[in-house]
């Protein structure tokens, strides 16, 4: 059996997924964990989205006005402050980009091969549909810090801030990425345990 036939053996894939899932949990706890937070950020301020639980950075990805950016990133109309918090998004941005995207879809596309090559289906159109949807989860995600970039640039008063008629677009521009992201998420991983249920061999 050759290196390439070893790699892309069931066992190969497992083990490769198993490490790549260890890197994502690492990069999610140790790396990304204490920026996502927003450390510095007063725990007596309120949130402004209430339906989404209180974790700083998925509100900042859901929030869809001026105000509600506001109230997650300067709650208390420091500057001091808003730019320790600014500071973490700016931190937690460059690990996600980096570290965090490509590892959790480079997870996802070895699933997608571990259960197709496990099933056998040489014509299946289940991979090539999870491969598809990986590609679009990520992009997405890549918007959406690039959106997330220009609201740190916005609230700066950067002069690089590429500047919308209405402010509320800045927004608008995360949350419509981060909605597009979440969603395909919950497809791939629809699809790779469907595919994973059709082997008969997904224990």
């Amino acid at each position: 059996m050759s290196i390439r036939e070893r790699l892309l053996s069931t066992t190969g894939l497992a083990v490769a997924s198993g490490v790549l899932f260890v890197g994502v949990a690492i990069i999610a706890q140790v790396l990304l964990g204490p920026h996502n937070t927003l450390p510095d950020r007063p725990t007596t301020e309120a949130l402004p989205l209430k339906s989404v639980g209180q974790t700083p950075v998925l509100q900042l990805e859901l929030a869809w006005t001026e105000q509600q950016l506001s109230r997650i990133l300067d709650p208390t109309n420091n500057p001091d402050a808003r730019e320790l918090n600014l500071a973490h998004v700016l931190s937690g941005n460059k690990i996600d980009s980096y570290a965090f995207v490509p590892t959790y879809g480079a997870l996802l596309i070895t699933l997608g091969a571990l259960g197709y090559v496990a099933g056998g289906r040489r014509r299946d159109w289940l991979f090539p549909a999870i491969a598809c949807g990986v590609v679009i989860l990520v992009l997405a995600d890549w918007l959406e810090n690039i959106a997330i970039l220009e609201v740190v640039r916005h609230l700066r008063n950067s002069l690089v801030h590429v500047a919308h008629c209405d402010p509320d677009l800045d927004a608008f521009d995360v949350s419509a990425s981060a909605i597009l992201k979440w969603s395909m998420l919950a497809v791939v991983a629809g699809l790779i345990g469907w595919q994973f249920f059709r082997t008969r061999t997904w224990w």
